[in-house]
């Protein structure tokens, strides 16, 4: 019942500063850990579906279907690779991955003025240590936390800032709300007694990855990593056309009481040599990322570029509906299997039509639905939800920007 009135009555506002487990779209965040430790980017790692830790075999998504053999670290990205994240992130070290960590800004809040932020969890041998005495750090802590499992927990927040500062070749600037506050005349307003902005159209970088020993050139080596991700990865369903996209894909499974469920993750940017948009997509209870979140990255990014060549999405109000814990398979914009209600096929129009089929076979051009290592409510604009019967209509509301444009009170 907890869960039921959790899932269905948080905040939009809320899930977007809580923390999860982030899955796979964290092997950014170890990419970095090993370049920065000096392990060059040519540098190989071998995938035979799983490295033994201790007593423990920890497997690849791709043991019983094969092997990724010798990968270097854009391919590794690429395949999502648990067993060569396991390796390089042991290689590197812990203290390498919680140093980039820190200066991602994971582990602590953003400062963003939301009620309830939590600034997640960013494990080390320290920090297990002031938890948990009695516990030792293991080589199976640091592969864990390496694809981003175990102990990790960051907000969807923290990870599309994460997404900026890799787009922006390691600058990281501070998240807002508010974008501009306008006066009476349709001008920036100012504030009477300082005669500065109210609100700074100028973003305030936060960090530099320069500053925590890592060089831009180590930052674009994951970013090329990221771009084979949507070219020919885990990630395709989020390519545009005549767009370059890079993104990361992540499936975090977890459990809900006695039911295993997933966090489909997906951290993207557009386009690719001079970002305009950076993003993180989570959708709880939902088969992959690749499959459901990527999808929807893809429609916001597309709209999103759109916005400046003119393109009006329009504002639909819809209608609010039930919540349920039925699984999301996949998402599709643009092959819905019905004909659609009349007032829903208008071009700008949101749209979420939860449409009954079997739960499909496990995809071979998804690989992370088998991803082991690896909340939102769908929340999803002009979907199609491709899924099993579900009791209810899921829970739809417009999806928000993070800047919005205000105007001071009482204008």
């Amino acid at each position: 019942m907890e869960e039921t009135h959790r899932r269905r009555h948080r905040s939009p506002n809320e899930s977007r500063v809580q923390g999860y487990a982030p899955g796979s779209i964290y092997k950014v965040v170890t990419a970095l850990a090993e370049l920065r430790a000096g392990i060059p980017v040519t540098r190989t790692f071998t995938c035979s579906g799983g490295v033994q830790y201790g007593n423990k075999y920890m497997k690849c998504w791709i043991a019983g279907r094969g092997v990724h053999g010798p990968l270097s670290l854009p391919d590794a990205i690429k395949n999502s690779c648990n067993a060569y994240f396991y390796q390089a992130g042991n290689t590197a070290g812990i203290n390498q991955i919680v140093a980039v960590g820190e200066a991602l800004g994971l582990g602590r809040k953003t400062g963003i003025p939301l009620s309830g932020e939590s600034g997640g969890i960013l494990p080390g041998p320290k920090w297990l240590n002031l938890i948990n005495p009695g516990e030792r750090w293991s080589d199976g802590h640091t592969a864990n936390v390496s694809i981003g499992q175990g102990y990790v927990l960051t907000s969807p927040l923290q990870m599309a800032l994460a997404a900026a500062t890799i787009a922006n070749r390691g600058i990281a600037f501070e998240p807002r709300l508010i974008y501009r506050v306008l006066d009476q005349n349709g001008a920036d307003a100012h504030d009477p007694k300082t005669g500065h902005l109210i609100a700074a159209r100028k973003p305030k970088i936060h960090a530099d990855l320069r500053d925590a020993g890592i060089s831009r050139e180590q930052v674009d080596a994951v970013r090329e990593g990221m771009r084979r991700v949507v070219a020919d990865g885990t990630g395709r369903r989020a390519q545009i056309k005549n767009v370059d996209v890079a993104g990361k894909t992540g499936t975090a499974q977890f459990w809900r009481g006695n039911t295993q469920d997933n966090h489909a993750w997906f951290i993207a940017f557009a386009p690719f040599d001079a970002p305009r948009l950076a993003l993180c997509v989570i959708v709880q209870g939902a088969r992959s990322g690749g499959g459901v979140s990527a999808p929807i990255a893809r429609e916001i990014l597309e709209q999103g570029l759109a916005l400046d060549h003119g393109y009006d999405p329009g504002l639909v109000a819809m209608t609010p509906a039930a919540g349920s814990f039925e699984r999301i398979n996949a998402v599709d914009y643009k092959n819905p299997p019905r004909a659609l209600p009349a007032a829903l096929t208008e071009k700008a129009a949101p749209r979420a039509i939860p449409v009954a089929s079997p739960a499909p076979a496990e995809d071979p051009d998804d690989p992370e639905t088998a991803d082991v290592s690896e909340p939102i409510e769908p929340v999803i604009r002009r979907a199609i939800f491709v899924g099993p019967p579900r009791p209810h209509e899921p829970e739809i509301r417009p999806a928000a920007d993070v800047i919005v444009e205000l105007r001071p009170p009482g204008l």
